[in-house]
């Protein structure tokens, strides 16, 4: 009762929920790994979000290497602002006059900043050096989960091959009670060879 109220309590309902819970008679277990080793951790790569998470910090690492490499160029900006203009005239003794225009100014501006006491390069060296620990780092995950999923499927292979001992020796076990047992009956045994 204890362990059904502290299950309720884990999975935020009352403890008085009763809680079906399947019969492990009623649960399948599988003859064999469907996959192999290698399919089974690749599939375990494609699957975990820490990786793809570590893939995309790589990526914006990479993103901010492109930029500071960027610094080291010049930088031509283009601004274009256009303007109507209308002018109207108005004299006594001449008619009304008017005039339509288009105006607007065009600039181009080239900044290139030629010394700066090495901090473009110290920046570049440092997001190059964040670019090599982001993919060292997601070396260290994928061998992480590798290792896991190796671990996993080799426990698993293990349990199947200590299931069919066990089904093989219950029945070898089951063989030799039997035979025992008629052994008795015959009165060529004792009760304790057929007990022991």
């Amino acid at each position: 009762d204890v362990a059904a109220g502290d299950l309720a309590t884990t999975l935020g309902v009352s403890p008085t929920t009763v809680i079906q819970v399947q019969s492990i008679d009623d649960l399948s277990i599988p003859g064999s790994l469907g996959d192999n080793v290698e399919a089974a951790i690749d599939r375990a790569l494609v699957e975990r979000p820490d990786l793809l998470r570590q893939v995309a910090e790589i990526r914006t690492a990479s993103a901010r290497v492109k930029e500071a490499h960027a610094a080291f160029y010049p930088s031509l900006e283009l601004s274009f602002v256009p303007g109507a203009q209308r002018q109207i005239g108005v004299e006594q003794l001449f008619p009304r006059t008017h005039r339509d225009g288009f105006t607007g100014g065009l600039a181009f501006s080239l900044k290139w900043n030629l010394l700066d006491g090495g901090a473009r390069k110290n920046r570049l060296a440092n997001e190059r050096a964040n670019l090599r620990a982001a993919e060292a780092q997601l070396s260290v995950t994928r061998d992480q989960i590798a290792n896991e999923t190796w671990a996993a499927y080799s426990n698993a292979k293990t349990a199947f091959q200590q299931r069919q001992a066990a089904r093989a020796l219950l029945e070898a076990a089951s063989q030799s009670y039997a035979s025992a047992l008629e052994a008795y009956k015959y009165g060529v045994r004792s009760f304790l060879d057929v007990t022991a």
